[in-house]
């Protein structure tokens, strides 16, 4: 079977978290506290490296490990991101912002506090919103999409791989064409049928590629609950370019806590290289 279209679809399509501190993790390297990045696999499906905005002098000097040249998101609140940002931006002219929700706000509100601290920063900046799955969510996505920013939805919370707002969440990125990317879980390759609060990764895209279609929010759904490994793999293959093209030019990124576990479950399924060619072909849709 023809490898162009998964490697299209899959390009770049990992934001790579493992430098940013969660709760409980053990201390990492540096402020950042995340995973050691030495144990992560160098690979075509990595599109993004964050790190707090705290944390960016830190993340700025040290080794690559190997890593290449990555794009990098500043995480962190509004005010610190820009703050980072500007003090990322002449070292790195691919810098962007990853603004997270507030948990402790409204949807509604966290957008407009986030979107308001932006305003002079240019739309040519890449810069994704976080945006929890709350009453109220569509008016704040209109916030975004008027401002001409991604929006990353927050999945925390979810309890089901076909969770009726996952689905309103892919229909309405793609009836607005919004570029989305989806907040850090616990990621999988294809639905896990025995223990799945999220959808798969390869799920999520043929779902993205439905709602193209004009697909209902039943044909989305279905598509998020599938578990049969070869069929989904069969059917991601089968899809053409232009459909291919279509999906990233929305779709946007998983965050990812460890990029090993998700890399290495789409290389079992044999859609991503085994080993990484000796020169990086990292260029992706983005």
């Amino acid at each position: 079977m023809s490898q162009a279209v998964p490697r299209l679809l899959l390009n770049a399509l990992l934001d790579d978290f493992s430098m940013i501190r969660r709760p409980g993790a053990g201390g990492g390297a540096g402020r950042a506290g995340g995973a050691p990045r030495s144990a992560e696999p160098v690979s075509p499906a990595i599109g993004r490296r964050v790190v707090h905005a705290e944390a960016w002098p830190d993340a700025a000097a040290a080794p690559a490990d190997g890593v290449p040249d990555l794009p990098v998101m500043i995480h962190g609140t509004a005010a610190r991101a820009l703050a980072g940002y500007r003090s990322a931006a002449a070292s790195r002219p691919a810098v962007g912002i990853d603004i997270p929700h507030e948990r402790d706000r409204h949807c509604g509100e966290s957008v407009h506090r986030s979107l308001a601290r932006l305003t002079q920063l240019p739309r040519t900046v890449p810069v994704t919103v976080g945006l929890a799955l709350e009453p109220g969510w569509r008016d704040a996505l209109s916030m975004i999409i008027a401002r001409g920013r991604s929006v990353r939805f927050a999945v925390c919370g979810v309890d089901a791989p076909d969770a009726p707002i996952l689905v309103e969440a892919i229909r309405a990125a793609v009836a607005e064409r919004c570029s989305f990317s989806w907040s850090c879980g616990l990621w999988r390759a294809v639905t896990d049928p025995w223990d799945a609060q999220l959808p798969g990764i390869l799920n999520v895209l043929l779902a993205t590629a439905t709602a193209l279609r004009g697909g209902g929010g039943a044909q989305i759904g279905a598509q998020l609950a599938r578990t049969d490994r070869v069929e989904i793999v069969d059917d991601i293959c089968e899809l053409d370019d232009e459909t291919a093209r279509q999906i990233r030019s929305l779709l946007d990124g998983f965050a990812v806590p460890r990029v090993a576990p998700v890399v290495d479950s789409l290389r079992d399924l044999d859609l991503l290289p085994k080993v990484m060619p000796e020169s990086w072909d990292g260029a992706g849709v983005r």
